[in-house]
Parts: C-alpha cells; structure tokens; sequence
C-alpha cells in the first residue's frame, strides 16, 4: 500500500526544470529551454548536467545564426561550470562571428589552458587570429598541431588558415621592400637634386641674350658675314631684307632716326637689343655677345 501510495506521487509530481528543458532542446524550442532555466538554481550534483544542456542550446543557436542567443546560453552555461568546453567554444565563435575580438579570444585562450596540446582549440584561436589580422600568431599557434592527428576537414582547414597567413606575411614583407627602395631611390634623387642645386648657386647668372635682327640684301656678302658669325656662336637672330619687306625697311629706318644714325646708309644694320650697329663690327659684337663660359 505504502510502495502504491509513494508510486502515485511520483507520477502526480511536475517534471523538473532541466528534464522540460532537455525536451524543449530536442523539439528545437530554443526559447523554451531559456525560460526553463533562466534564474534557476541548481544543486552540485545537478550543475554539470544543466550545463551541458546550456551548452548545447547554444550550439543550436549558432546553428540557427541567433548569435545574441546563442552567448547567453554559453554564458548560462559557463556560470554553472566555469570551463565547460562547448560552452567556452560557442562563446568564441558566437563572440567572433559579432567581431567581438577580445572576449571571442578569452574564451578560446580558456579552451587552450585546458587542453594545451589539444587541436580543435588551437584552430579555433587561429581563425580569430586570422581575422585580427595577427599572422604571425597564426603560424605560432598552428605550428605546434600535429596534421596527421587531424580529420581530413581539419586537416583542410589547418591548410587554409596557414595558407592565408603565410601569403598576407608574405605580401607584407614585399610591401616593406618596396617601400624601402622607393625611399631609397628617393634619397638618390634628393642628393642629386641638392648637388644640382649647390652647382646652380656657384654658377655667374649669365643675362639673357636678346634676338638679334640683322636687316641686310641678298647680295651684301658683310651680311652673310654677321649671320654666320651670330649663328657659329649659337646667338639668336632675324635676318630681314630691307629690298624685299618694305615694312622691315620702315623699321630699320624708324631705328634709324631714334639712334640718330638716320643719314647713315649701308648695310648690314644689327639691331643688337641695347645698340644699333652699322656695318659688321666685330669688335661691337664682341664686346655686345662675349664668348659664354662652360
């Protein structure tokens, strides 16, 4: 009677939270599962099961992309067993796929104190890695995993995570030596460019020399005389004909009178800038166009 009687309370009691929330887990009632054990407490004996259940729910919820929910379960979780290991994975990963670099990487360092030769853990610290963009940390984290230990999938991705890290490595050390030979090619050019410079300041300014006109004729051999000189010595000039530009003879003779050499005739005239010269003076033009100095 006594064993009927204890048989019926048994069967007339309320499921417990954690065997509710078992079954909401296996129908896929996330949020069941949070109302269930959300504020609950739970005894010694009863933590690390309601843990793992924790940590399963958000697992699901990764699976499901509900990232918010998904760290509150591993939070539930990590607050009943501080180093439950799925909880502490799907805190990084939830915390990583939110860019939350620093908590994403506290709970992986947790997983590696841990198990400190243990694969998955050291994966997981090296895709954060990965995307901080330490590279470095990269190669030094995977450098110490066995691949032969590994599943064919992370043995692939072992492969891609130093993969990336060694090309961005490599990239960067291309980057530097570019750079160092722009700079140097730069410094080259500045102290080519100082010399230049320097050489410039020791240099007399020479004055720049004006065109020479040279109105002349065709038959008057001093003209041909004056237009070799001036272009033997690289002197600019114009040579105009007075017979045939009756507009180069009205020039001529408008200098002519400003000079006051209006009642000398003859050719070549040589209109040197700063004086009007008759005939082929060489002396003139010497003392008018000295020979440059190199």
């Amino acid at each position: 009677m006594i064993t009927l009687l204890a048989s019926l309370a048994l069967a007339a009691a309320p499921p417990m939270p954690l065997d509710l929330a078992k079954q909401h887990l296996a129908a896929g009632k996330l949020d069941e599962v949070l109302f269930e054990l959300d504020g609950k407490t739970f005894s010694e004996v009863e933590r690390p099961g309601a843990a793992a259940v924790l940590a399963e729910a958000a697992r699901a919820s990764l699976d499901a992309n509900d990232l918010v929910l998904a760290l509150q379960f591993a939070q539930m979780a990590l607050r009943l067993e501080k180093l439950q290991p799925l909880a502490l994975e799907i805190g990084a990963r939830a915390s990583l796929k939110q860019k939350q670099f620093d908590p994403a990487e506290d709970y992986a360092d947790r997983l590696i104190a841990q198990a400190p030769k243990a694969a998955a853990p050291r994966l997981l610290r090296s895709e954060i890695a990965l995307e901080e963009g330490e590279w470095a940390k990269v190669i030094a984290l995977t450098r110490q995993v066995d691949p032969l230990a590994l599943s064919q999938a992370d043995r692939d991705r072992l492969l891609s995570l130093v993969q990336a890290a060694s090309r961005e490595l490599d990239e960067r050390d291309a980057a530097r030596a570019q750079a160092r030979s722009l700079q140097d090619q730069l410094a080259v050019q500045m102290k080519k460019l100082e010399s230049a410079a320097a050489t410039a300041r020791t240099l007399p300014v020479q004055a720049e020399r004006p065109t020479v006109i040279v109105y002349g004729t065709d038959w008057c051999g001093y003209c041909r005389q004056a237009e070799a000189w001036l272009k033997a010595r690289d002197i600019p000039y114009v040579a105009r004909n007075i017979e045939k530009d009756p507009e180069a003879l009205e020039e001529l003779n408008a200098k002519k009178r400003a000079a006051g050499k209006a009642k000398q005739g003859g050719v070549p005239w040589i209109d040197a800038g700063s004086e009007l010269l008759t005939g082929f003076d060489v002396p003139a033009l010497e003392r008018l166009f000295p020979a440059r100095r190199e």
